[in-house]
């Protein structure tokens, strides 16, 4: 998955000359059908991702989210963010960053782009 995870990155920083990580043949979107999480206004993205030549391929629900720690424990993350419309709103996934990572940007109260793939903070974007 972490190879999954960095191919995410770059697609969400806009780099569209994907590369497969397995064979370094080129990577086609295949679709992206936006969705509207229940609860809330964030839209995340049903993405699927394949490699022209071998059987390297991401189907996940991505998004990013822009925001805050707002707490984190070992388990999930609380993200303090905005909802398309302008509201204010926390929204809580599973965390798997690391832990000096979070308590970094908690103690920082620094806005960041959190990368999020099947409700899962995965990666913060830099």
């Amino acid at each position: 998955m972490e190879e999954g995870i960095e191919v995410l990155k770059e697609f969400w920083k806009g780099n569209r000359d994907l590369i497969c990580p397995k064979c370094g043949s080129p990577l086609n979107l295949v679709a992206m059908y936006p969705k509207t999480k229940e609860g809330s206004l964030q839209v995340s993205y049903e993405t699927f991702i394949e490699c022209e030549n071998c059987s390297f391929s991401i189907r996940v629900d991505t998004s990013k989210v822009y925001g805050a720690v707002k707490a984190f424990d070992d388990r999930t993350i609380d993200i303090s963010s905005w909802s398309p419309s302008g509201a204010r709103e926390i929204m809580t996934y599973e965390n798997l960053l690391g832990k000096d990572k979070l308590e970094n940007l908690f103690e920082t109260g620094k806005l960041v782009e959190f990368l999020i793939v099947n409700d899962k903070v995965v990666a913060v974007m830099e």
